[in-house]
């Protein structure tokens, strides 16, 4: 009788099992993501990721004739599922059985493992260009500042096996410039040269009212969006700052000197 007993116990199917199976009796799929988290928040280790789980969306209801998938495409067929993203619904996508069956066998790339990434790249700094020449400049003269880098650049990084492009674009330009009037403002432009017929109300530029030795720089801040593979790009939520190396400039104080005319 207790052999029996303990034979019935062993055959009895567990309680997922119960309920995976009245869930694909009742119409619903299931495909899950191995979770191979180690609990670290920190850590990326090459196959890790959250827990994924894509559910077919509800069914529409057809009353006594039961209810049928919510299809959303043809060929190949296609239904919304809905995607959880370690236990919370994180949104519904347009997939074919295959395409949920392939998404389940891919770590989901978070978006602070793409901020960690985008903070860690090398993106160009920039170099401060001082008029007029030679870094020299004379008391209620303005400094005129400008840089040349400008625009985006884009990276190529993997995480998690997959190809990921970040792509930084200079959001703003923060200037510096110890000992004059204002040590510190921002653009949204990289300055230009004074030349003719370019507005002085334009111009990066810095006063002093002192003789001295100072430096000067310009820090560059990034805004960045990235995308997997060919997916639609998706923005990077924080900005990076690169701090631009400093250049020395020479204040000096002019003079007057006073000559008799010859003869």
């Amino acid at each position: 009788m207790a052999l029996a007993m303990l034979a019935l116990i062993l055959a009895a199917p567990s309680a997922q099992a119960r309920t995976e199976a009245n869930l694909r009796g009742a119409g619903t799929t299931l495909v899950d993501l191995p979770d191979g988290s180690d609990g670290d928040a920190d850590a990326q280790p090459a196959n890790t990721g959250p827990t994924v789980r894509y559910q077919e969306a509800s069914c529409l209801d057809l009353g006594g004739a039961g209810c049928r998938a919510q299809w959303c495409g043809f060929n190949p067929p296609k239904q919304w599922y809905d995607k959880y993203v370690d236990g919370q619904l994180a949104g519904r996508e347009c997939l074919s059985e295959g395409e949920a069956q392939q998404g389940s066998s891919r770590p989901v790339i978070t978006l602070a493992m793409v901020q960690r990434a985008f903070e860690r790249l090398r993106w160009p700094s920039a170099t401060l260009t001082v008029q007029p020449p030679d870094n020299r400049t004379l008391v209620g003269m303005p400094a005129v500042f400008s840089t040349t880098q400008r625009g985006a650049r884009q990276q190529t990084v993997t995480l998690l096996g997959q190809a990921v492009t970040i792509e930084a674009r200079i959001d703003r330009y923060t200037w510096h410039a110890a000992g004059a009037e204002l040590p510190e403002w921002t653009t949204l432009h990289p300055g230009q040269w004074r030349q003719h017929g370019v507005d002085p109300s334009s111009l990066v530029h810095a006063d002093y009212t002192r003789p001295g030795a100072y430096t000067a720089s310009v820090d560059l801040t990034y805004r960045g969006r990235f995308r997997v593979g060919p997916g639609p790009w998706q923005t990077i939520p924080q900005p990076l700052t690169v701090a631009g190396p400093s250049e020395s400039i020479r204040v000096l104080e002019a003079v007057p000197l006073l000559t008799a005319p010859d003869g």
